[in-house]
C-alpha cells in the first residue's frame, strides 16, 4: 500500500515530479513514482494499475504537457474511478496553467482546490503533507489488484547499510515533524476583527468583518464599488488551519436585513498562514475564480488633514487651475465654472456653458479660458463677464493648454492640434493633419515645446514654432491601443506618463530616451499619475483609492489622502501654496488638504 501515486507527463519530471517524490519519500511516505518504483523487467501497464489501485491518494501534475498526452489521461481516469467510489483521492498540482486552462480540459478538476507551483515546490510539498499526515486513507475498494509478493533484494554492503540507516533515521525525524506540523494548533485561532483584501484584477477592495464563536464564523463583507457593498456571511466554518464561508448579494435587501437569493454568490475558502494572513480561493457562482490574500486591517493615517471643503458644484469636478491672484477655478460636468476664494472657502464667480466643461486655463491675471466639446470661451476674471466665444466648426475638442504669448493649444478628436491667437480670435495654425488618433492629454515643457499623448498610447513631441512633431520612440511599448491617461511635465524636463489602463507608469527623459518605472511599494493593480509637485515629486492615485506622493530619487511614496471615506474617486488635483492641495472629486466636492 502506497501513500501517494504521482501522475505526470515526462516533460514535468525534472521540475516537479522528481523533487516532489524525493521530498515526500524523505519525509517517510511511501510514494509510487516510476523512477523509485519500477524495476527492470516490470510489466509497465500492470505495475501502474496496481499503483493506482493501492495508493491512498493520487497527485496529478496538471500542465500543458499533461493535457497534450494520452497516457496521463488514462492514469487520471483510473484515479477518477477511485474517487467516485471512495471519496477524496485526487490532489491536483497546477504547473504553468491557469484555472481557465484546467476548466477547458476538465470542469470537474477545475472545481477541486489545487496547489500551484508558482509559489515554489516547498509550498507544494507542505500542502501535500497537510493531507497525507492528517486525513485518513480513502478505501481502495473491494476489486483492487492483489499486491505481488515482494522481490528479494540483495543484502547491502556494511557501508551501504550505514547510509540506509542514516537516511531512515532522518526520514523518521522528518515524518515526526510533518505529523506534528499537521496536528499542531488544535486550538481555534482568533479571527474576530476587520480584515482587508486589497484590489486585484477581479476583486475590488473588500473588507471582511469577522465574528467567531467556537467553530462558527459570521459577520459581513464590504466590497467597494458594488451597488450593494455589504453582504451577510453564511455557512461560516473555522478549523485550526482553514476558514470558509459564503456571501450573497441580492438585488434588494430582505426585511430581516439579509440579502435576497439569486444575487451574487461568493464562496470563500481560506488557508490560515503562519504569518497570520488568510489566503482565500474565491469562487463566484457563474463567474470568476481568484486567489487573494486578506490581512488584518490596520488604519493608516495620511500625511495630511482636510482643512476645507468647497461646496457648490452639482456634478464631478473635472479640472481645476490655480489663478495668478491665488484663487482657485474649477470646471464641472454640471456645465459650470466656479472661482473660489481659498481664504474664505466661498465661491465668488460662476460662469456657464451649454455642455459639460472639461478644460480651463488662465491666460493671465485678468482672463480665464474655458472649453467644452464644441466651443472655447474667454471670461473676465474680475466680473465673470463673457468676453468672447470661439465656436469650433470641426471635430470635438479633447484638451486645452495655454502656451504663452496669448496663445492656446487645443487637441481634437481627429488628432489635429490647433494653435489659437486669443487676441485675434482665430486659429493661427493647425498641426498634425495626418490622421493621427485623437489627442488625449497635453503637457507644456519649460523650453516651449509641447508633448501630447494619443488615444493609442503614442507620445508626440511638438515644436510649435516650426509646426512640426515627432513620435517619441517606443517608450513603455508603443501602439498599446490604450489611451494616455496621465501626462505631466516634471521640473527637471522629464515627463511622467500613465497609459494601458494604469498599468504602465514611467518617467521619460526626452534627451536620452531612458525610462524610469513608477512603482509603489505595494504594487497596486493600477496606478495613475495625476500631478507633479514643484519639488519633483509625483502625485499618484491607485486602485485602492489611496493618493500618494512618489519621489523619483528615492522611489519612496507617502500616503497623503485616503479617498475611501469620501465614497468618491479622484478626478482632478492641484498643488496650492503653503503645503496645501486641492482634490476635485466625483461626488461634486472639492477637498482642500494641508500636508503635515
Amino acid at each position: 500500500m502506497w501513500d501517494v501515486f504521482i501522475s505526470h507527463a515526462a516533460e514535468d519530471k525534472d521540475r516537479v515530479a522528481r523533487p516532489l517524490a524525493e521530498a515526500l519519500s524523505a519525509a517517510g511516505f511511501k510514494v509510487w513514482y516510476d523512477e523509485l518504483t519500477l524495476r527492470l523487467g516490470d510489466g509497465l501497464a500492470r505495475t501502474i494499475d496496481r499503483g493506482l489501485a493501492e495508493s491512498r491518494y493520487g497527485i496529478v501534475v496538471l500542465s500543458p504537457s499533461f493535457f497534450a498526452k494520452e497516457w496521463p489521461r488514462r492514469e487520471l481516469d483510473g484515479l477518477t474511478v477511485r474517487e467516485i467510489s471512495a471519496g477524496k483521492v485526487i490532489l491536483p498540482v497546477w504547473h504553468e496553467v491557469s484555472r481557465a486552462d484546467v476548466e477547458r480540459y476538465s470542469p470537474t478538476l477545475a472545481d477541486k482546490l489545487g496547489v500551484s507551483t508558482e509559489r515554489g515546490m516547498a509550498h507544494v510539498v507542505e500542502e501535500v503533507v497537510r493531507v497525507l499526515a492528517i486525513e485518513p486513507a480513502a478505501s481502495t475498494g473491494a476489486g483492487r489488484v492483489a499486491a505481488a509478493p515482494p522481490r528479494p533484494e540483495p543484502a547491502p554492503s556494511p557501508r551501504r547499510r550505514k547510509t540506509l540507516i542514516a537516511v531512515a533515521s532522518g526520514a523518521v525525524v522528518a515524518l515526526a515533524a510533518a505529523v506534528q506540523f499537521g496536528r499542531r494548533a488544535t486550538a481555534l485561532p482568533d479571527l474576530t476583527g476587520r480584515w482587508v483584501i486589497r484590489t486585484t484584477e477581479r476583486t475590488p477592495k473588500t473588507y471582511l468583518n469577522l465574528e467567531v464563536s467556537g467553530a462558527v464564523v459570521s459577520g459581513t463583507t464590504e466590497t467597494l464599488g458594488w451597488d450593494q457593498p455589504k453582504a451577510m456571511i453564511s455557512d461560516g466554518r473555522l478549523t485550526p488551519q482553514r476558514v470558509s464561508f459564503t456571501t450573497t448579494r441580492g438585488d434588494m435587501p430582505a426585511p430581516n436585513g439579509s440579502y435576497a437569493s439569486g444575487g451574487r454568490v461568493q464562496h470563500f475558502d481560506g488557508r490560515i498562514e503562519a504569518d497570520g494572513s488568510l489566503h482565500f480561493a474565491i469562487q463566484m457562482d457563474g463567474g470568476y475564480f481568484e486567489e487573494v490574500v486578506a490581512e488584518r486591517a490596520v488604519p493608516v493615517v495620511p500625511h495630511s488633514k482636510r482643512v476645507a471643503t468647497l461646496l457648490g458644484h452639482r456634478s464631478t469636478v473635472d479640472r481645476m487651475v490655480l489663478l495668478p491672484d491665488g484663487r482657485l477655478a474649477s470646471a464641472s460636468r454640471d456645465k459650470s465654472v466656479r472661482v473660489w476664494n481659498l481664504a474664505t472657502g466661498r465661491g465668488e464667480l460662476e460662469m456657464t456653458h451649454e455642455e459639460s466643461v472639461h478644460s480651463l486655463a488662465a491666460l493671465d491675471s485678468a482672463q480665464l479660458v474655458t472649453a467644452d466639446m464644441y466651443d472655447v470661451r474667454v471670461w473676465d476674471l474680475r466680473s465673470g463677464t463673457l468676453l468672447r466665444t470661439f465656436v469650433r466648426g470641426q471635430d470635438h475638442l479633447t484638451d486645452m493648454l495655454p502656451v504663452g504669448g496669448g496663445r492656446l493649444a487645443t487637441g481634437r478628436l481627429d488628432g489635429v492640434l490647433d494653435l489659437w491667437d486669443i487676441g485675434a480670435g482665430r486659429v493661427e495654425k493647425s498641426l498634425g493633419t495626418d490622421g493621427n488618433p485623437y489627442i488625449a492629454r497635453m503637457a507644456l515643457l519649460r523650453d516651449g515645446r509641447l508633448v501630447s499623448g494619443d488615444r493609442d498610447g503614442t507620445l508626440r513631441l511638438w515644436d510649435l514654432a516650426r509646426g512640426q512633431s515627432q513620435v517619441l520612440g517606443e517608450p513603455g511599448g508603443r501602439g498599446t491601443s490604450h489611451p494616455v491617461l496621465g501626462l505631466e511635465a516634471m521640473p527637471d524636463g522629464r515627463i511622467a506618463v500613465t497609459r494601458a489602463q494604469g498599468k504602465q507608469n514611467f518617467l521619460l527623459d526626452l534627451a536620452s530616451g531612458q525610462e524610469q518605472a513608477i512603482e509603489l511599494p505595494k504594487k497596486p493593480v493600477w496606478l495613475l499619475v495625476v500631478a507633479a509637485f514643484d519639488d519633483g515629486r509625483l502625485v499618484t492615485v491607485d486602485a485602492n483609492e489611496e493618493v500618494s506622493l512618489w519621489d523619483p530619487a528615492t522611489r519612496k511614496a507617502e500616503l497623503i489622502a485616503d479617498l475611501e471615506p469620501e465614497g468618491a474617486s479622484l478626478v482632478s488635483f492641484v498643488q496650492l501654496p503653503g503645503r496645501r492641495f486641492a482634490m476635485g472629486l466625483g461626488n461634486d466636492k472639492i477637498a482642500i488638504h494641508q500636508l503635515d
